[in-house]
């Protein structure tokens, strides 16, 4: 418990340092242009829905459904969608979108990690703090798994990694 308590702090700590970098906290509420990313992060727009449209399948991933709809916000130039699966909001999955920026800020934040093949240009898995990072192209994903430590696994992480990374694929276009 203490591992998950000091992984999620290192994570909102990462993501509040590029918060501060003078990024708006934005309605947690879908908005008509939710899937835009500013022009500024030089990459492709996210499909509908923003992050949130890019996982289409959590149960199939995790062995569970998530028990609401998921919220999208947006932190600066990151994305975020958080699915809660269980009436304890403190077990959801966690993924943000961002800058290529964001994966060498989690590898500075956790260390070096696992290395995953497979995955983008560069992948990382931290099993202590449950977090994978992906750098692909200009962009990068985390997905941060706040569950049960059977269901926090690098096979979990990886089934919904590629399901993001589809997704930004078709986002793009390619």
């Amino acid at each position: 418990m203490r591992r998950g308590v000091r992984a999620t702090t290192a994570m909102a700590v990462a993501f509040g340092f590029l918060a501060a970098c003078g990024a708006t906290v934005t309605s947690p509420q879908p908005s008509p242009d939710a899937s835009a990313v500013p022009a500024s992060n030089s990459t492709a727009p996210l499909p509908a829905g923003g992050p949130c449209g890019l996982i289409s399948d959590v149960a199939a991933a995790v062995g569970r459904a998530p028990i609401a709809s998921p919220n999208p916000i947006a932190i600066g130039a990151t994305q975020r969608c958080l699915w809660v699966v269980a009436r304890d909001p403190s077990r959801f999955i966690g993924l943000n979108v961002g800058p290529a920026a964001n994966h060498a800020a989690t590898i500075d934040a956790f260390g070096d990690g696992e290395v995953v093949d497979g995955l983008g240009d560069d992948a990382r898995w931290w099993a202590a703090a449950r977090t994978l990072s992906v750098a692909v192209g200009n962009r990068s994903i985390q997905l941060d798994l706040q569950l049960d430590a059977a269901e926090a696994t690098r096979d979990v992480a990886e089934a919904l990694a590629r399901q993001a990374l589809e997704g930004l694929r078709a986002a793009d276009g390619s």
